[in-house]
């Protein structure tokens, strides 16, 4: 990809061609398609399929770099979710039935993220089901859909279903016989997803601006060009034209997305202004957010009421009320428990929070199953969001209606990421992830594009150590000398990371609690190489959330208003969804071998499945009480984090487990403890690995995604 990337670079009225066939080398499979006419009309149209807003915020950047490039193209931006699937595609102005294709071209790129473990993200899933069962015979017009996929997903953590929705989109469009415009990118939130983003928009914004004006004629048709292995071996580049590509790079590359931010436009709010003059400042870019007054100080401490009451069980996402910032099937549960499983273990020490299933009274289906995820919808701290109501220039208070285009700038169709009828204050702490690094783009726009001679690292300076969008500000204000409003409120929330929920791997089974959900988590707290003290902003969540008792529970239930739930409440709940896990199961014949191996955090399904067999084994009703091999290979910091140990002592005895090893990586004190990580234990027993696996057993990784691709390369 790097190479392909650099190859582009080398994009110029001399060198397009080789720079083309370059290119074609490392994306040789199918045809690439490539516009020669400058006077041809290109519509572009951007669809988005989102679980955690990341996408939709790409789509929003995509939007804005072509309207930048190619100012007379019409961009829209559209979630896959607000058009039933056959209007997508089967509409004149997407080409598919116009075959007399003379005056229009439309390039449609599809932003596609992974919900959960390989699963369409909720808003995509309808177009998907329709779009992945289109028999290519039923309609040849496919051959008029010019279409791109960038592909968001994680390799560490999902290495089996890395970006399987964007692979099998783009496959299945190329097998239907649309025009592919360029090669499928996949951006990996394992290593470095805004750095993969940005170069592949770089990519597309080249092969438009390149595809326009190249042709020094006023042809009227479009030239599709298909590579073949001859032309792709007619590569006559030298190699000093392949090291041209850093220079070339620094001095092609500009950064038009920096303000001056002494010039930024200003409207007059006199109600919703903290200035004395009643003004503030608005985005150059971004459509302009109608503020209304505020009519009350009180922030919420959820977002259910945006929720739609009127929701049924039916599956199609095109009935859910498109301003709801939960999904469907997100509830607020009590929290029944939240205490530190080691006591000795330091402040990073795991703790275990319990949440109650709400219990009817009447049989009730299984709420979750022993594998399952939990999804946790988190806030930001009030802490941080002050400090970033501080920088605004508007009312924390004042309510966000609705977002409206510039007069300016009419041709913006972007779609505001969140939802109205919410205060700034809640937008900040319930919808904007304050603790997450800025894209690249943003990052280049808050340093004021000082930067852009020094060629900004993106993934070493701004990815690596986690540095905030407030970092760059207070480093952009110390680099000016006086301390200045370098942000408008438009330009925070329409590039700042969305808010998306964290999974966490259950810690129960449900079969010894069907009415209770545990997880395991351990608060992340680190200092980076900045000297920028970070905490994890799901995990900082969890640990501050009081236990309400169960008595006070019931009665407050019994009295409970969703509308107009106190203060103690909602203190003692979290929005949380279940997230079904079905490639993670134990087997389903209890006689098969079962491997465990697992790190830290990771002993958290572990200690699902232990509780399931060791609970099965017990069963005078079950008999799954004659297991097949069990062996447990686990991971810790230190003698002082190791938890759950009664249950995996209690698991031997009962035959759960037939071989437990336990070891540390540092802190062994006594001659039976063992200091090693587990990926040296691993290789240590690799005949014992090698012969469970032989013999058709089940090896469950779990842990972090670095110690997980450590196990199994290992």
């Amino acid at each position: 990809k790097n190479k392909m990337w650099r190859a582009q670079r080398l994009v110029s009225s001399s060198s397009f061609y080789k720079a083309r066939a370059t290119v074609a080398r490392y994306y040789s499979a199918s045809s690439i398609l490539t516009l020669r006419d400058r006077d041809k009309n290109i519509s572009i149209k951007i669809w988005y399929a989102s679980q955690g807003g990341t996408a939709q915020l790409y789509a929003n950047q995509l939007a804005e770099g072509v309207e930048e490039e190619l100012p007379d193209s019409n961009v829209i931006v559209q979630g896959l979710h607000e058009q039933k699937p056959p209007e997508s595609f089967l509409s004149d102005d997407s080409n598919i039935n116009n075959t007399n294709n003379n005056d229009d071209m439309m390039h449609h790129y599809f932003l596609v993220s992974c919900a959960g473990v390989g699963e369409v993200p909720d808003n995509g899933r309808a177009f998907y089901d329709w779009i992945m069962t289109t028999n290519p015979t039923e309609n040849n017009n496919w051959k008029h859909v010019h279409y791109a996929v960038f592909g968001l997903g994680n390799q560490q953590a999902h290495p089996n279903h890395y970006n399987v929705i964007g692979k099998k989109l783009d496959a299945q469009l190329e097998s239907l016989g649309a025009n592919r415009l360029q090669p499928l990118g996949l951006g990996d939130d394992g290593d470095c997803l805004d750095d993969d983003f940005d170069q592949w928009m770089e990519e597309t914004l080249e092969r438009l601006k390149s595809g326009t004006s190249t042709s020094t004629g006023a042809s009227t048709s479009t030239t599709i060009d298909v590579m073949s292995k001859e032309e792709e071996d007619d590569d006559d580049s030298s190699p000093a034209e392949a090291e041209m590509d850093d220079s070339i790079q620094q001095s092609d590359s500009k950064d038009d997305s920096s303000v001056d931010n002494d010039d930024l436009p200003r409207i007059s709010c006199p109600k919703v202004s903290k200035l004395p003059n009643g003004t503030r400042s608005i985005s150059k870019k971004y459509p302009t957010l109608t503020l209304e007054p505020a009519t009350s100080d009180f922030v919420r401490h959820d977002l259910f009421f945006l929720q739609n009451d009127n929701d049924n069980d039916d599956d199609s996402t095109m009935t859910k009320n498109k301003n709801a910032f939960y999904s469907k099937s997100t509830r607020m549960l009590p929290v029944i428990q939240n205490e530190r499983l080691a006591l000795d273990a330091g402040e990073a020490g795991m703790h275990e929070l319990q949440i109650a299933l709400p219990q009817q009274k009447q049989q009730q289906q299984q709420e979750y199953t022993t594998g399952d995820h939990l999804l946790v919808y988190p806030r930001n701290s009030d802490a941080i969001v002050q400090a970033y109501v501080d920088l605004l220039e508007v009312d924390p208070h004042a309510i966000i209606a609705q977002a409206k285009n510039n007069d300016h700038d009419s041709s913006k169709n972007l779609l505001y990421p969140y939802p109205t009828g919410i205060t700034v204050m809640e937008t900040l702490t319930h919808c904007v992830d304050l603790g997450a690094p800025p894209s690249p783009s943003f990052a280049r726009f808050l340093l004021g594009g000082r930067r852009n001679n020094e060629m900004l690292d993106y993934k070493q300076d701004i990815a690596i150590p986690r540095r905030t969008i407030m970092d760059l500000v207070l480093e952009q204000q110390r680099h000016v000398g006086k301390k200045t409003h370098v942000l408008s409120l438009e330009d925070l929330l329409y590039q700042a990371a969305p808010m998306k929920p964290r999974y966490y791997s259950i810690a129960s089974s449900n079969l010894q609690y069907p009415h209770h959900i545990h997880l395991v988590y351990r608060p992340i707290k680190y200092v980076n190489s900045h000297g920028y003290l970070r905490e994890g902003v799901c995990t900082s969540f969890l640990s501050h959330k009081g236990v309400l008792p169960q008595q006070k529970q019931k009665q407050k239930q019994q009295q409970q208003d969703m509308n107009s739930r106190d203060h103690q409440e909602a203190a003692a709940s979290i929005p949380v969804s279940i997230a079904p896990h079905t490639t993670f199961r134990l087997p389903s014949m209890p006689e098969t071998p079962v491997m465990m191996i697992g790190g830290g955090c990771g002993v958290a399904p572990i200690r699902a499945f232990l509780q399931e067999r060791v609970f099965l084994s017990s069963s005078s009703s079950s008999a799954n009480n004659k297991f097949g091999p069990g062996i447990l290979y686990m991971g810790y910091r230190s003698p002082q984090d190791e938890v759950y140990r009664e249950l995996v002592q209690e698991a031997l005895e009962c035959g759960a487990l037939t071989d437990a090893q336990i070891v540390y990586s540092s802190g062994c004190t006594l001659a039976n403890q063992q200091c090693s990580l587990v990926s040296e234990l691993i290789r240590k027993e690799g005949a014992t690995v090698w012969e469970h696996m032989e013999s058709g057993g089940h090896v469950y990784i779990c842990g972090g995604g670095k110690r997980s691709k450590s196990s199994r390369k290992e």
